[in-house]
This record gives structure tokens, C-alpha cells and sequence, in this order.
């Protein structure tokens, strides 16, 4: 019994190493890649009101002047905004594990088995819409230096993102609306690597590699401001 219990620890302790060295390649990779970021390009920024990156603490949102987002330009999610006369109102547009979003108000409500499900890419993901007046804009959102060329790049990637045909996903007591996604969430394609392509593709510099965390989309940009 002793025998057995001894190697059974020894397993458990080379497992747990093997995790610790991991996870901490995982996030040195993220601190190199927003350090080295990709160089964007030249832009003209447009007139005020502008799409705007509003970075929490986990999580990276899009936010989309109302008239902005009611065009063609963004297809279907015209389709899905109230028909208000007010224009004064963004729309916060994230893509994310749909669980994730329904069942995780805040970090501390997180289960293990929640998380596991979705970076193992068990769960169906969604775009989150969710409408929110100007003078309560929260004050991590940042307008994004983008030009016609730039500002149509991060359209598409939202359309390229949702599911043909188009299916709305129930919502949330907070008022927001989802579309299914056609993307799949995991460790390598979180919803901060969502937005990061976004960003790249729009011309704006962002985490080289990897993107897991919303500092490797805020730190680039903050780099690119201060230049």
C-alpha cells in the first residue's frame, strides 16, 4: 500500500508540474506577444462618433455607434437592435463561449467545470449585443484611430462570425441579445483572440501570437497611442 500511494503521489506531483510549467508558458507567450506587437498601419482616423474597444478586467468588447451598426454595413445585427428615434446609444458587440456569457455575470460565479467545457470547446459560442447609452459609456471604452478602410474591416469580421442562417440564442436578465456563432471558442481562440484578429485586420497593432487576455489587445494600442 505504502509503495503504491508513493508513486501515485510522484504521479500527481509530475502531473501538477507539467500544468504549472504550462500555464506558465501560456502567459509568458501572451506577455511577449503584447510586448512585440504586430505593427499596424497609417490611418486617417474618422469623425467623431467612432467604434470604441471597451477592455475590462477578462473581456474585450466592440462598441458601435447606434446609426453605425443599424447600416448594411454590419448585416444581420441591424435585424436584432430597437427601433429607437435616440441615436445617442453605442451597441457592445462580443464574441465569446455563449455559457460563458449567460452563466458567468462576474469571475467569482465561475465553475471549474464551466471553464473546462469551454476551452475545451464543448460549448456553442455566440456574438453578444447589448445596447447602452453614451453618457453611461463605461470608462475603459477607448476609440479606436480607424480610417473607412479599418472601420469596414472590423464590420466584416463581426459578419463573418455569425452563423448562416441566423440564430438568435435566448437572452440574458441583463438585457443583451446573442447570435450563434460559427466560430469555436478554446485556450487558443479565446474572446480576446476574437477581437485581437479584428483589431490586426482593421490595420491596428496587436499582440504578435497569442491574444488570451484583454491586455494583449490594450497594451499594443496604448503603445500605438503613445507614439
Amino acid at each position: 500500500m505504502a509503495i503504491w500511494l508513493h508513486r501515485a503521489w510522484r504521479g500527481t506531483k509530475w502531473a501538477l508540474s507539467i500544468i504549472v510549467i504550462a500555464g506558465c508558458g501560456f502567459v509568458s507567450l501572451a506577455l511577449v506577444s503584447a510586448a512585440f506587437p504586430t505593427d499596424g498601419r497609417p490611418q486617417s482616423p474618422l469623425a467623431a462618433p467612432a467604434i470604441q474597444l471597451c477592455a475590462g478586467k477578462a473581456h474585450t468588447d466592440f462598441a458601435v455607434p447606434l446609426q453605425l451598426a443599424r447600416s448594411d454595413t454590419f448585416g444581420p445585427i441591424a435585424n436584432h437592435l430597437p427601433g429607437l428615434a435616440d441615436n445617442d446609444y453605442f451597441v457592445l458587440i462580443g464574441w465569446g463561449d455563449y455559457r460563458f456569457f449567460t452563466e458567468v455575470p462576474t469571475l467569482s460565479e465561475l465553475r471549474p467545470d464551466l471553464a473546462l467545457g469551454a476551452l475545451s470547446g464543448q460549448h456553442d459560442t455566440a456574438l453578444r449585443i447589448q445596447l447602452i447609452r453614451t453618457a453611461y459609456m463605461p470608462n475603459y471604452c477607448r476609440t479606436l484611430a480607424l480610417d473607412q478602410q479599418g472601420q469596414d474591416a472590423i464590420a466584416q469580421h463581426i459578419r463573418d462570425s455569425i452563423a448562416e442562417p441566423t440564430i438568435p440564442l435566448k437572452g440574458d436578465p441583463f438585457g443583451a441579445t446573442y447570435l450563434k456563432s460559427n466560430q469555436r471558442y478554446g485556450i487558443f481562440h479565446t474572446c480576446n483572440d476574437w477581437t485581437s484578429e479584428a483589431v490586426r485586420k482593421a490595420g491596428l497593432p496587436t499582440a504578435r501570437w497569442n491574444a488570451p487576455f484583454a491586455f494583449s489587445v490594450t497594451w499594443p494600442l496604448q503603445s500605438h497611442a503613445n507614439d
